[in-house]
């Protein structure tokens, strides 16, 4: 029996690494990526970008303690929208640690620049990729008491340019009375559901596909998409990359049986794929 295939459906150019990554594991994987990333409004590139010349003139005493990115792409556009005031070796340099909430984003972090002793995300043996897992690794670093350095969050939006993703960690950073600066240095927009989408969702369903999902808005888009489709959403197998999107793929109606909770690495995936594709 051909196993089923995975539908990865991260942005690219993530889906396709990943793809790219699971072929050489013998797992037949496709790229359907279900939301797409933008660079920010041109006046959140100016701000950000005067908000860069302002941190080169002021003392390193005076500079954020952390930048801390959701994801891999917030690191890319904040370099990209940057352009050359993107220094991280000499920010690392003057005190500023970049925090991570998971492998894909410290690489992100390496990758831009900065310094990997700089660099602060979970152990790669971590139950979970996260906020409470990056803040059991970072709050001992977190300097409070009078006049804090601020953190700086680069994080995504919406088209409308509101900002996307939980503010949980943020929340523990005022709490402890250091002011947070939000930058929504990318946009994530959900994709046109095109003639071609159709087809690839129609072929994935067709071959009993596994989905992999590791977002809560993009399996709300696929779900809103198939909602009334009995071969849909009804027998659907679905991979998700932390327990938060279990419990939504639950509010959306998908029964416990049809989802896999597993960490968003390789090995984790190969496993879970393995399970969710021999299911009936």
């Amino acid at each position: 029996m051909t196993p089923a295939p995975l539908i990865v459906t991260r942005p690219e150019p993530e889906a396709s690494d990943w793809v790219a990554r699971l072929a050489g594991r013998g797992i037949a994987a496709q790229a359907l990526p279900l939301l797409f990333t933008q660079a920010a409004a041109a006046d959140v590139a100016q701000r950000w970008q005067g908000a860069l010349s302002r941190l080169a003139q002021a003392p390193s005493n005076h500079w954020p303690q952390a930048w801390m990115a959701v994801s891999a792409p917030a690191v890319r556009f904040a370099q990209a929208a940057a352009g050359p005031l993107w220094q991280p070796a000499g920010w690392a340099a003057g005190g500023i640690d970049a925090w991570a909430t998971g492998p894909g984003t410290r690489g992100a972090w390496i990758a831009a620049g900065w310094p990997a002793a700089s660099v602060w995300a979970p152990p790669a043996d971590a139950p979970q990729f996260d906020s409470e897992a990056l803040w059991s690794v970072v709050q001992a670093r977190v300097i409070s008491g009078a006049a804090p350095r601020p953190v700086w969050l680069l994080r995504g939006s919406d088209a409308s340019g509101q900002a996307q993703g939980r503010d949980w960690l943020l929340q523990q950073l005022q709490n402890l009375g250091v002011p947070v600066a939000s930058w929504p240095v990318y946009q994530r927009v959900a994709r046109d559901w095109t003639r071609d989408v159709q087809h690839q969702v129609d072929g994935a369903l067709a071959q009993g596909a596994v989905w992999l999902f590791s977002s809560s808005e993009a399996l709300g888009h696929w779900h809103a998409q198939l909602r009334h489709r009995a071969d849909g959403v009804a027998r659907a197998r679905l991979l998700v990359t932390h327990p938060r999107m279990a419990e939504r793929a639950a509010q959306l109606g998908l029964g416990v049986s049809q989802v896999w909770v597993c960490k968003p690495d390789l090995d984790a995936v190969a496993q879970a794929w393995a399970q969710a594709s021999r299911a009936l």
